[in-house]
């Protein structure tokens, strides 16, 4: 459980770090940010939410279902636990990178107020992958909650 604390905690350091480093680069006048209704801009805007609409849902979804119904039928607890940090690892995974995404579209639009609330969204989807031991335990049973 700790390396998936560690790699829970190292997404939200890069998110920080990338929007501090980006808003001190736009307010020293280093980087001047893109025009968020040019062409290019846009399609920045598109793939993002594309990635955020489709990965968001899945990583939620995808390692509660593997738990379900693979995961909970494996007796032996040191293999089990091992499946279980690898799907836990893919959830945090793949949030955390859409996290980062929308970050990074946050700053490249000049803070833009759309792309702060794809951010928002991304780290409240986030903190629903918190690694403990009473969210395993409960994906683990295999019961419905």
């Amino acid at each position: 459980m700790k390396q998936l604390t560690i790699l829970y905690y190292t997404f939200m350091v890069l998110a920080v770090a990338i929007l501090s480093c980006g808003y001190f680069l736009i307010t020293k006048q280093i980087f001047i940010p893109l025009n968020p209704l040019e062409d290019i801009a846009m399609t920045i805007q598109y793939c993002v939410l594309f990635a955020v609409l489709i990965g968001i849902p899945f990583a939620l979804w995808y390692p509660k279902y593997v738990c379900k119904k693979r995961l909970s039928a494996i007796e032996d607890k040191a293999e089990q636990e091992q499946a279980y940090i690898k799907i836990s690892r893919l959830r945090i995974v793949i949030v955390g990178l859409c996290l980062v995404l929308a970050s990074c579209a946050y700053i490249l639009m000049g803070c833009y107020k759309s792309m702060i609330w794809l951010t928002a969204i991304t780290a409240i989807a986030w903190y629903f992958t918190k690694p403990t031991e009473g969210k395993k335990a409960l994906e683990l049973s295999g019961e419905d909650y």
